[in-house]
């Protein structure tokens, strides 16, 4: 028996997706497995915090109270991060981050930190690709632009801080690409649903191959 919480922005909420988002997949697929084993007592209780907007440094903000309001001692507590989109958001008029990256690795390392205070497994989740064409600027916030210069930046960092700490990491943005990435994204930024479905695929596979979740078979 596991808690898992997933959290993250709007990509972890599931925008653009007809059936959720990936972290909604994912609890479908767990709960199609705790209905598979009802008697057994072998379930996992999946749930899908995304927010949308959030940075690293909002949910640093509420992840404590999110943590102790669902976690219950002595269960195993499996948590995903999904973070960084919003924090690589770039101004064009003097090329600073949303987030500065030495900010940035400073809140993924206090992430960390308070996950462990529920002696948590921890995954994060990368970052997917953008289509500049569409991003650059963002038809939605005149003045800025998400790159992927930027988003690979961030997106490297979390890598390497989870090689340092040893965490897991499901890389998307290499899978993304390829997969011929544009097509697996609905506005340029958030993925339509197959790319919804890819991150879906990437992070079961790992939660699989670590037995962070079981299996239906």
């Amino acid at each position: 028996m596991a808690q898992i919480l997933i959290f993250g922005a709007s990509i972890a909420w599931g925008a653009w997706d007809t059936q959720g988002g990936w972290a909604q997949r994912l609890k479908q697929y767990v709960d199609e497995n705790n209905i598979k084993h009802l008697g057994s007592f072998d379930f996992n209780w999946t749930y899908p915090l995304g927010i949308p907007g959030d940075s690293s440094t909002t949910l640093l903000e509420r992840v404590e109270q999110e943590m102790d309001a669902r976690c219950d001692e002595g269960v195993e507590t499996v948590v995903l991060f999904e973070v960084g989109t919003n924090d690589s958001l770039m101004s064009l008029k003097d090329g600073t981050n949303a987030t500065p990256l030495n900010v940035f690795k400073k809140n993924l390392e206090e992430l960390i930190l308070a996950a462990r205070k529920y002696q948590a497994r921890i995954v994060f989740v990368g970052l997917p690709p953008v289509d500049e064409d569409k991003m650059n600027p963002t038809p939605h916030m005149q003045g800025f632009a998400y790159t992927n210069e930027s988003l690979k930046e961030y997106n490297n960092s979390i890598k390497q801080l989870c090689d340092e700490q040893n965490l897991n990491f499901v890389e998307v943005y290499e899978a993304f690409l390829k997969a011929n990435f544009k097509n697996l994204l609905a506005d340029g930024l958030h993925p339509n649903s197959r790319g919804h479905q890819k991150i879906f695929e990437l992070a079961k596979s790992c939660l699989l191959e670590n037995k962070l979740i079981n299996s239906k078979e």
